[in-house]
C-alpha cells in the first residue's frame, strides 16, 4: 500500500517528458522491481535525485538476488546528497534499523537533516533517539522538541507518545522543548 501511496504522489510531480520515471515509479509500486531497476537505472545514472530514490528503494524492498543493502544506501545517500528529503529519512531509518550493526549515530545525523526540513517521520524518529540516548545524548528537551513538531504535522504516534509518556518529561522539559519549536524554522 506504502509503495502505491508513493507511485501515485510522484506520478503527481513528475515533469512532462518523464515517461522513465512514471513507468518506473509504476512498477515500483506494483512490486516489479526487476522492472523498476532496469528502468530508473539509467535516469539514477544521470543524477537525477527521484530516480535515485527509487531505485534505492527499489533495492532496499526486493528479494535476492536483486535486493542490495550497500547499493540501496548509496543510492539513497545520491538523492539525499541533491535534497530529497524522503531520501534523508530513508538513510536513517536503514542505519537505525536495517544494517548490522545497527549505527544510531549515522541514523541520527540522516533524520536530523530530515527533521530540519519538516519532515514529520524523520521529526519523530529523531525525537525518539533523543528521548533513548541512542546516537545522540539523552536529552529530554530535545525529544520533546521533535515529537511535538511532529505531532503538529500529523505524526499520531508522536502525538501518543507525548499523551501517554508525560512522566518521561519534566515541566523544564516541556517548557524547554515548547520554546525550542516555537522557534524552529524549516531548513530549504
Amino acid at each position: 500500500m506504502k509503495r502505491i501511496v508513493l507511485a501515485a504522489v510522484l506520478l503527481a510531480f513528475c515533469p512532462v517528458g518523464s515517461a522513465e520515471l512514471k513507468d518506473g515509479a509504476l512498477a515500483y509500486s506494483r512490486g516489479d522491481f526487476a522492472t523498476a531497476a532496469r528502468q530508473l537505472r539509467p535516469l539514477a545514472d544521470e543524477g537525477h535525485a527521484m530516480a535515485q530514490y527509487l531505485l534505492g528503494a527499489t533495492l532496499l524492498n526486493a528479494k535476492p538476488p536483486l535486493f542490495d543493502l550497500a547499493g540501496a544506501e548509496a543510492w539513497l545517500r545520491k538523492s539525499a546528497d541533491q535534497g530529497n528529503v524522503a531520501a534523508m529519512r530513508d538513510l536513517g531509518k536503514l542505519n537505525w534499523f536495517a544494517k548490522s550493526p545497527f549505527d544510531p549515530g549515522q541514523a541520527a545525523q540522516w533524520l536530523r537533516q530530515g527533521a530540519e526540513r519538516g519532515d514529520a517521520e524523520s521529526q519523530h524518529l529523531l525525537g525518539l533517539l533523543y528521548l533513548d540516548g541512542k546516537g545522540v545524548e539523552r536529552r529530554a528537551a530535545e525529544a520533546y522538541r521533535w515529537l511535538l513538531l511532529a505531532s503538529e504535522r500529523g505524526h499520531v504516534l508522536s502525538s501518543v507518545i507525548l499523551r501517554e509518556s508525560r512522566d518521561k518529561f519534566s515541566e523544564q522539559a516541556r517548557s524547554e522543548g515548547q520554546q525550542l519549536a516555537a522557534a524552529w524554522k524549516p531548513v530549504r
